[in-house]
């Protein structure tokens, strides 16, 4: 699975850094190392390990491709889209790059760099940053970022050596690992994550950074979009920093819209949820029991489900008590249960069977013309192929006028409680988040948390994607949205939430269990080990 096919939480539970069961464990008392670490000195261990399992999955492509029969030319021309559409995506250019000779060594060399970099700076008394990050090698998957970053804050701190340990390095889920590292007494000193660091917090595993942020000159409480840093804090205290958002939106297919003589103004878009509800009707096809085209689908699933509760009058979560199951969210629950019913044949298995649905990546179901709104994350901005063409809104709400809440899915920094620097790691997540946010801004195109950051700069990656006029909007509605985010990610069980909430809604759209007694069940659960871990800690 890649990311180019996958959801962000696809993503995560595919690389296994999400899952509440590893978490549940990892943060045990107890917690010990399940699998040994290969240290970036070891990466010839861990190549060898890739070209095994690289061997093994060309043999069993090969196999799957001989047992495969050939495609009709109405499946061969998809293909051909879904592979040209991908091409595109790994040119796009992100251009002003400064020239460096990281841009032209393999990931091997530039690792052995590093390596031999980090050995120096030791020698020559400089203090150096381990950075343990979620993400994989620096020039894999769009992670440069990350190697900008180090470049120009070693040069700005020359006695500063900023040492990247990525999650490849280490086998295993990366909720694992970071504990196993902390249970070492050996921890990193700051860690890139985009799971909630309450959950090391609740276990006296995470620093408090509220001291380091006031003794700070430019990383300051105030200087962070209120929203966003409200979703790192828990019992009044800061565990980490967000130093990107990536807030969720409605995307329409422009084309459809135009096909059914709807206006594509932003503000002619679809207000409420009901109005959506309607334009959806218009637009799903069905041809038997295969769903052709579909408007959208209400299946409320992964982190944009709090968004789309609050925007219903509900709430699951408010920072310190779940109410899964209040009477707003059961109505909620009960609303797209009905969708589901009135519009998609009452068959969530006959959707999911037909399409893959969501997102606006290449080869997903909406850029190929087969789905009409989707509501997802921002960062689906950055992974559109150009020639799709779309509009955009916020996300619809029960009533005309009311906050149109959105979720947010931060990329956060926080430091182990027992790190060995502890300000040197702060100031450079201060950096990163503010004079480096440009970065993340230009190269991820996820949206800087820093509350000042200049709303009038497109992202390069938009504008290579949909031109300067265009992306200037998206960055000026990027602004609006980080002030509409809804409470979320800030739970010490919040990846066991996740998992009783999937639980939850996999049960009412199957009908196994009714809305109320499902939301009944997902209280109990979640509210049962909230009590554990609050009596623990």
């Amino acid at each position: 699975m890649s990311r180019l096919s996958a959801s962000r939480r696809e993503f995560l539970k595919w690389a296994g850094l999400t899952g509440a069961a590893a978490l549940a464990t990892a943060c045990g008392a107890t917690a010990a190392p399940t699998t040994a670490p290969t240290t970036v000195a070891g990466a010839a261990t861990a190549a060898t390990a890739t070209a095994a399992v690289t061997a093994t999955a060309t043999t069993a492509a090969a196999t799957e491709a001989a047992a495969t029969p050939t495609l009709s030319a109405e499946a061969q021309a998809t293909a051909n889209a879904v592979e040209s559409a991908r091409a595109t995506e790994s040119a796009i250019p992100l251009e002003g790059l400064p020239q460096d000779p990281a841009l032209s060594m393999t990931e091997d060399q530039l690792l052995a760099k590093m390596d031999e970099d980090k050995k120096k700076a030791a020698s020559e008394g400089k203090t150096v940053i381990e950075w343990l990050s979620a993400w994989g090698t620096i020039l894999s998957d769009k992670t440069q970022p990350h190697y900008w970053l180090m470049r120009d804050y070693m040069q700005q701190n020359p006695n500063v050596f900023i040492a990247y340990t990525p999650a490849s390095a280490y086998t295993g889920a990366f909720n694992e690992v970071i504990m196993m590292r902390i249970a070492s007494g050996d921890p990193p000193d700051v860690i890139y994550h985009y799971s909630s660091p309450v959950a090391y917090a609740a276990r006296g595993a995470c620093l408090q950074l509220d001291p380091l942020m006031d003794a700070h000159p430019k990383l300051k409480a105030s200087a962070l979009v209120p929203n966003g840093l409200a979703q790192v804090q828990w019992k009044g205290k800061t565990w980490s920093i967000p130093c990107t958002m990536s807030p969720s939106l409605v995307f329409y297919s422009e084309a459809k819209l135009k096909e059914l003589g709807v206006p594509t103004d932003q503000d002619k878009l679809p207000q409420t949820w009901d109005d959506l509800r309607a334009l959806s009707g218009k637009m799903t096809k069905w041809n038997g029991d295969t769903l052709a085209y579909a408007g959208f689908l209400p299946l409320a699933g992964g982190f944009t489900l709090y968004g789309q509760i609050a925007s219903m009058g509900g709430s699951l979560w408010d920072g310190e008590k779940y109410t899964i199951n209040s009477a707003e969210n059961v109505d909620f629950l009960k609303y797209i249960l009905s969708w589901l019913d009135a519009e998609y044949k009452g068959s969530i298995d006959k959707v999911n069977a037909s399409g893959s649905w969501g997102g606006l990546y290449p080869g997903n179901a909406m850029p190929m013309g087969i789905q009409g709104i989707i509501l997802d994350g921002f960062w689906n901005f950055a992974h559109c192929p150009p020639e799709f063409q779309y509009v955009y809104a916020k996300t619809p709400t029960a009533q005309k006028g009311q906050t149109p809440w959105n979720s947010s899915w931060p990329n956060m920094m926080f430091i182990p409680a027992k790190a060995k620097h502890p300000k040197e790691a702060f100031d450079f997540t201060a950096y990163c988040t503010i004079d480096g946010a440009k970065w993340w801004w230009n190269q991820w195109a996820d949206v800087p948390s820093w509350k000042d950051f200049p709303a009038d700069q497109p992202s390069k990656e938009h504008v290579a994607r949909v031109g300067e006029e265009k992306a200037l909007a998206i960055a000026k509605f990027a602004r609006v949205l980080v002030n509409e985010v809804v409470m979320q990610w800030n739970s010490p069980v919040d990846d066991i939430a996740t998992d009783e909430l999937g639980r939850m809604l996999d049960q009412v759209l199957h009908k196994v269990t009714d809305p109320k007694t499902a939301a009944d069940n997902a209280q109990k659960a979640i509210q049962a080990k909230l009590d554990e871990v609050s009596t623990s800690g």
